[in-house]
C-alpha cells in the first residue's frame, strides 16, 4: 500500500491510498526471471567451454601425432591410412566447431592465410611448455623438434617455478591445469617480472577459444591465445610472432 498527499486549490490536502501490491509482485517476477535466464546463461556458458576442452583436447593429441607422423619416412600404403585417419579428424574437428557454434576469434585469426612460417624460421630455442595432458606435451615437443629445447611441465605452479629457475625464450600455457591453473600462472609470472624478472613472452595455447577465453588470456598477460587441436604453422607463426 501506497499513500500519497496532494493539495487542492483551495490550500486543503487530500490523502491518496493506492494498492501496488500486484507493481511489486510483477517487478519481482521480473528480476526473477532475469535471475534464471543469467543463471541459464552461465550455465550454457560452462558446458560449452566444458565440452570444448574434453573434445579438442584428444583431438589435439591425434591430429598432432599425425602430423608428426607425415614427417617420418613412411611407405606409400602407410600415408594413404594415415591421410585418412587425418583428415577424419579433422572433419570431427569441424564438427566439433560447428556444434560448439562459438565466435571462435583465435582459431579463425591463426586460421588466416600468412607467410608460411617454417621451423627453420624460428631460431633455436629454449621453450617452457606447460600442459597437464602427456600426449599434448609429446605433440609440442614433435612438432617443435630441432627448433627448440623443449621443458615440459604439468601444472601452472610447476610451470611458474620452471621459469623463475631458468631462462626461457618462450613460455606455452594450458588454461584447465590441476594446482594452479594456466591464468593464475601467467598473473604469477608478470608479477614476478614487475620486480625486476626479465618478460618472457607468454602463448595460450587451449581448447577454449571462445572470445571470452581470449579476452581472459590477453587480461591476464598472454601475448597470444591460439587453439586446438594445434597445426604446427600455427605454433611456428605465433612463435614468431611473438618474438619479433
Amino acid at each position: 500500500m501506497m499513500i500519497e498527499e496532494r493539495r487542492t486549490l483551495d490550500g486543503g490536502v487530500i490523502g491518496l491510498r493506492v494498492d501496488i501490491t500486484a507493481m511489486k509482485q510483477q517487478a519481482e517476477a521480473l528480476e526473477e526471471a532475469l535471475h534464471r535466464a543469467e543463471a541459464a546463461s552461465r550455465a550454457k556458458t560452462e558446458f560449452l567451454a566444458d565440452m570444448s576442452h574434453e573434445l579438442r583436447t584428444p583431438l589435439n593429441g591425434v591430429l598432432g601425432l599425425g602430423q608428426a607422423l607425415a614427417a617420418t619416412e613412411l611407405s606409400d600404403s602407410q600415408r594413404v591410412l594415415l591421410t585418412d585417419m587425418v583428415g577424419s579428424a579433422q572433419d570431427l574437428d569441424g564438427l566439433v566447431n560447428g556444434l560448439l557454434d562459438y565466435g571462435d576469434r583465435a582459431r579463425a585469426a591463426d586460421a588466416a592465410p600468412g607467410g608460411g612460417v617454417t621451423p627453420s624460421d624460428v631460431p633455436a630455442l629454449r621453450v617452457l611448455a606447460a600442459d597437464d595432458n602427456p600426449t599434448n606435451r609429446k605433440v609440442v615437443e614433435l612438432m617443435l623438434g630441432a627448433a627448440a629445447q623443449v621443458i615440459s611441465v604439468e601444472n601452472g605452479q610447476q610451470a611458474v617455478d620452471a621459469w623463475r629457475a631458468g631462462a626461457f625464450d618462450v613460455v606455452l600455457m594450458d588454461l584447465r591445469m590441476p594446482v594452479m591453473d594456466g591464468l593464475d600462472a601467467i598473473r604469477a609470472i608478470r608479477k614476478a617480472e614487475g620486480a625486476g624478472l626479465p618478460r618472457a613472452p607468454i602463448i595460450v595455447i587451449s581448447a577454449n577459444t571462445s572470445e571470452t577465453d581470449v579476452e581472459a588470456s590477453a587480461a591476464a598477460g598472454a601475448d597470444r591465445h591460439i587453439g586446438k587441436p594445434l597445426r604446427a604453422e600455427q605454433l611456428f607463426e605465433a612463435i614468431s610472432g611473438v618474438l619479433d
